[in-house]
């Protein structure tokens, strides 16, 4: 966890009232204001001091004793990665203000930008935070129409391989989607390397795992602008990857460190007379909505298939709500994930993933039928052999969404 000081903050105002970045000065320069000038935070008024190092940046700091309502301490790391985003936006000619305090809901945000009649309460994340204050610091912004925008530390990218991360269930409530022909993304931001990382076309894996688009690139050749946009072209390398470890979860033996959902959840399937190996190939799909459940793909979706789907008779109409009422304690709701706009379905959309490999046909939006009957594989082989047909219908199924996205 980043180490908290003592109150810190980049900016405080002059005994003329005039905002000071000490940041911006050499040590001399420092040294001189620190005892020809006093200084006093913009928020509570009170006098703060000087603190400069040869391996801090330089900066104001409250006392300890402090009653400044946020007084909070941050870390050096978020206070360097602070500045460098904050001249970033200036050096592209935009009003930018560091520290703004907003008293109608007693925020501060790191930096705040307009363009034009929007404002954007622009948020560096380095240390952990509830996921309770991550909801309440969102909402307070929107209540007052300003559009929250939060860019992780780099010290919170985790990665497990060259496209693929894992990630807390905090982190995962930074997810965003701003328009709905969008993926998911996430915006990180090193100061350590001076890079930015832009996480595209995320795919939720389940067990914390996340597919997607790792794009780095330094911060001085990237404009704000690159934050918001999406990659509008599905990459077809992430249906690669998941291909691949859906096919080392069928042929890898279950590790003795095998969770206790995995195991109860092998032994259901051993109860129901099949092994994980042997599950259809239209069982442990990818679907974008995935990041709302709370058991991985090949948990929820077996489940579907074999409690429901397989008992019903063929070409009969039925209700889509006992799919619901099954995994209703599997689902977490829309409101776990506030930078989300147009949220997705992930029941809906896995059957619609199963209507397009004529398993069921929805014939409304509450009702289906199945077309053909749920069955198991054979023999290995013939497992591998038709994931990799599978993931062949959905590559072509992607790239026809992708340049339908805006219809």
């Amino acid at each position: 966890m980043e180490k908290e000081g003592d109150g810190n903050m980049l900016q405080a105002c002059n005994q003329d009232g005039v905002p000071v970045i000490l940041a911006y000065s050499n040590r001399s320069t420092v040294e001189r204001l620190r005892t020809q000038q006093r200084f006093y935070c913009p928020v509570c008024g009170e006098r703060v001091i000087v603190k400069a190092g040869r391996k801090m940046i330089a900066h104001f700091s409250h006392s300890p004793n402090s009653s400044c309502a946020v007084s909070g301490g941050e870390g050096e790391y978020h206070e360097r990665g602070k500045l460098h985003l904050f001249r970033w936006l200036v050096y592209q000619g935009l009003e930018a203000t560091m520290e703004k305090y907003l008293p109608e809901i007693g925020r501060r945000p790191d930096i705040l930008i307009r363009l034009g009649k929007k404002v954007i309460a622009l948020e560096f994340q380095c240390a952990a935070l509830t996921r309770e204050e991550m909801y309440k610091r969102t909402e307070d912004y929107c209540k007052l129409g300003i559009e929250p925008l939060w860019i992780l530390g780099g010290n919170r990218l985790k990665r497990t391989g060259a496209r693929k991360i894992r990630m807390s269930s905090i982190d995962q409530s930074f997810l965003t989607r701003f328009n709905q022909s969008d993926s998911l993304l996430m915006n990180f931001y090193c100061p350590n390397t001076g890079q930015l990382c832009l996480f595209r076309q995320i795919q939720p894996a389940g067990n914390s795992t996340f597919y997607g688009d790792l794009h780095f690139l330094s911060l001085q050749h990237s404009r704000f602008l690159s934050l918001f946009q999406d990659k509008r072209h599905f990459p077809s390398f992430l249906l690669e990857s998941w291909l691949q470890d859906k096919q080392k979860f069928r042929t890898k033996p279950p590790s003795k460190w095998t969770g206790s959902l995995h195991q109860s959840w092998r032994q259901w399937l051993y109860q129901r007379g099949c092994h994980q190996s042997l599950l259809p190939s239209y069982v442990h799909l990818p679907v974008i909505g995935q990041y709302r459940m709370k058991t991985p793909p090949w948990d929820w979706q077996s489940r579907l298939c074999l409690e429901y789907l397989k008992l019903l008779p063929l070409h009969h109409i039925v209700s889509l709500d006992p799919c619901y009422h099954l995994l209703r304690t599997a689902i977490t709701p829309t409101s776990d994930f506030p930078l989300i706009r147009n949220q997705t379905d992930p029941i809906r959309e896995y059957l619609k993933l199963l209507e397009s490999l004529r398993i069921i046909s929805l014939v409304n939006e509450r009702q289906l039928k199945k077309q053909t009957p749920i069955t198991f594989h054979e023999n290995v082989e013939q497992a591998l052999s038709d994931d990799r047909k599978v993931i062949h219908v959905l590559k072509k199924q992607r790239d026809f969404s992708s340049i339908n996205s805006h219809d």
